[in-house]
């Protein structure tokens, strides 16, 4: 479709009436070519005067901003700005190269895979990067970790608080090597704030209320700011956002799932001491573990163990010797709350100690599958159940290298003795979801329900439909080996009973 010229097009369409089975319910503007040409003069002289109105504007917004990214470099390394407007990206990009020529500046709107992912790396923690900007569209707030920024500036409002909490969240985080972070809010004058669009909202809510309007809108065509409770202000974004991270939600309402272990360090009600809390985390001592014993009525341990490789930490707690790990942070730092309350007594480390420190130990290496998301740990159990199957086919028929394949590929999932290194179970149940994704898709197609598709429901076609040895052997000829799980503990708290 032809854009653009939009006088052109009014003073072409001048007088030129079109036929319509409806004329003799139209206004006369649209039956009588004079009325019709003097409607159009109108409608030109309004588009002249906002071109007139236009021409006065400057371009001192763009440049306010541009000058203060480049101060910001003065104290940040790296920087992120958002706006939801990609030209103005591209329009800033050019007036920070003017204030200050020997910086790098990124714009990142999510079109391009290249561009996305030189700023996650460039922003990724422990980044060497520095002297950087990187503006990016709101494509870029959701999904990605670029906490080695220090600042982030919001060149426009957000137009709703997930936005204005997504923006915030990419530098935001609890593993931030930063002691603290700016954020810069847009402070606009009447003329660009959301006051006007939310009063429209106002009066269409009082109408529809006390008379009954015959205009519906669509709940999903209202946006939050014109909202009678949405935000219009930076200064009533950030109450918001403020009040909502001291009570742990998150735009949607939902509780945050980080918010219990924030609580463990409340100044109030925590069980950490702030000072405590601060002067481990900004520490540079290289720690290995850690492990604290308290005096307990019974045995019970709680271990913060590191992910493999780059996989984030987990939480892990045992209240007794048999009991199945609980890993939920909730249920983890209740837990704790239970276990910790009181008058605490300091017990220290003897063979006793020791002896139950190694079962607890032992204990988890047992069950480090539950470590893994639910959707991978249901892998595991599918993949052991399905490879059973095939294991007693090859027997029967007395084909001795598939029954050496088979076993080959179970023994990824046998618990090791003690220290052993074990593969990575991570990797083990990307393989097998991987190996049966083909079965996956052909049974999601004959699905003629409207119904979550688990992965037992292909369990009979895998069963019938054998997979081949050599696809088996492709799959998991390369799984790497994970650190021992006793290696990885990073902290514990041990109860230990006299």
């Amino acid at each position: 479709e032809e854009t653009g010229n939009v006088l052109g097009h009014l003073h072409e369409s001048a007088g030129h009436i079109l036929e319509s089975s409806l004329k003799n319910k139209l206004p006369t503007w649209l039956t009588d070519p004079a009325e019709h040409k003097q409607a159009v003069h109108e409608e030109v002289n309004i588009y002249n005067k906002i071109l007139q109105l236009v021409d006065q504007m400057t371009d001192s917004r763009e440049r306010s901003k541009a000058k203060r990214l480049a101060k910001l470099l003065d104290k940040h390394l790296l920087l992120i700005a958002f706006d939801s407007c990609l030209i103005t990206l591209d329009v800033v990009k050019n007036l920070i190269k003017e204030e200050r020529a020997n910086c790098e500046v990124i714009v990142a709107t999510g079109a391009k895979a290249s561009q996305k992912q030189k700023v996650n790396k460039m922003f990724a923690l422990g980044s060497r990067e520095k002297n950087v900007i990187a503006l990016c569209s709101d494509a870029m707030s959701e999904g990605l970790n670029l906490q080695q920024a220090s600042a982030v500036m919001l060149m426009d409002m957000p137009s709703v608080i997930r936005i204005a909490e997504q923006r915030v969240g990419r530098v935001d985080r609890m593993n931030s090597p930063h002691k603290q972070i700016e954020v810069w809010w847009p402070k606009d004058s009447e003329a660009f704030s959301l006051k006007a669009d939310r009063k429209f909202f106002e009066r269409y809510t009082e109408v529809k209320d006390i008379l009954g309007s015959n205009l519906n809108l669509p709940d999903d065509l209202i946006p939050e700011e014109v909202q009678v409770s949405g935000p219009s202000t930076a200064e009533e974004m950030i109450s918001q956002l403020e009040k909502m991270g001291r009570e742990g939600r998150t735009w949607d309402g939902l509780r945050d799932a980080f918010q219990p272990v924030r609580e463990m360090v409340d100044p109030e009600d925590g069980l950490v001491p702030v000072d405590v809390y601060d002067h481990t985390r900004h520490s540079k001592a290289r720690v290995i573990s850690t492990v604290s014993l308290v005096r307990s009525n019974k045995p019970w341990a709680f271990m913060a163990i590191a992910g493999a490789e780059h996989g984030a930490p987990k939480w892990i707690l045992l209240d007794s010797m048999t009991a199945q790990p609980v890993t939920d942070l909730e249920e983890v730092a209740a837990a704790l709350r239970g276990l910790l309350d009181g008058d605490l007594e300091d017990r220290t480390m003897d063979k006793k100690a020791s002896e139950l420190i190694e079962k607890f130990l032992n204990r988890i290496l047992e069950t480090e599958a539950s470590l893994l998301p639910r959707k991978k740990q249901r892998a595991l159990n599918e993949m052991n159940l399905v490879l059973e199957h095939y294991q007693k086919q090859a027997e029967q028929i007395g084909d001795k290298d598939r029954i050496e394949i088979v076993k080959a590929v179970k023994n990824l999932l046998e618990i090791p003795t003690n220290e052993d290194e074990r593969p990575d179970l991570d990797a083990v149940a990307e393989a097998w979801l991987d190996l049966i994704r083909e079965t996956w898709y052909e049974k999601l197609i004959q699905r003629r329900r409207f119904k979550p598709l688990r992965l037992k429901d292909i369990r009979k076609d895998l069963k019938s439909k054998p997979i081949s040895s050599e696809r088996i052997v492709d799959a998991f000829k390369k799984i790497p080996a994970a650190r021992p799980i006793h290696t990885r503990v990073v902290s514990a708290i041990v109860g230990v009973p006299d």
